[in-house]
């Protein structure tokens, strides 16, 4: 059957079908090396991340994904969709709930702002990694979650999400970031 199609219409189907993730590149690049081969460009089409320790895990992944399309001559995989879901119980962020002692505030704080700090740097670092090529960014976030603010260039992007609020990518002139509060 992979003989009977021409290479352009496998590399439509792989186009259409690898919108979720990349779970389904995965899945085409254990049918045979052909597939793997030509399915590799697809694996990162379609992205979503919902913890930082994924965003991390990605761009090893990811890097190490150029780095072979660089030495093999295969299509780069470049992320097309990317989906960034921080909603309580998905992502790696503590939230508070309801009133709360002043100490645990002040804990929650500290942490609230060393996972800002390491968010801005992820984020950038993804953003520097993927940007050239992405099209679709959808932001999810809780109210319950406020993100911090990160710079970034994006200038294929057509289609900006953002639930909530935007102060992910925009602050007012002399507005502090009180992405903590």
């Amino acid at each position: 059957m992979i003989d009977l199609l021409p290479i352009d219409v496998w590399r439509n189907i792989f186009e259409f079908a690898c919108t979720d993730g990349g779970r389904t590149a995965i899945s085409f690049s254990y049918v045979s090396r052909a597939f793997r081969s030509i399915s590799a460009a697809y694996r990162f089409h379609s992205v979503r991340i919902s913890r930082l320790q994924d965003i991390e895990a990605f761009l090893v992944r990811y890097e190490v994904a150029l780095a072979a399309a660089a030495t093999t001559g295969d299509n780069t995989p470049w992320v097309h969709h990317l989906l960034l879901p921080f909603l309580p119980g998905e992502t790696d962020v503590t939230v508070i709930k309801g009133p709360c002692h002043f100490r645990d505030t002040m804990s929650w704080r500290e942490a609230k702002d060393a996972w800002n700090a390491r968010c801005v740097d992820l984020l950038s670092r993804l953003f520097a990694s993927v940007g050239s090529h992405l099209e679709t960014l959808a932001v999810v976030q809780s109210r319950a979650i406020p993100l911090p603010l990160v710079r970034c260039t994006l200038p294929a992007l057509r289609m900006l999400t953002l639930t909530v609020d935007d102060r992910i990518f925009v602050r007012l002139p002399g507005e502090f970031d009180s992405s903590h509060s």
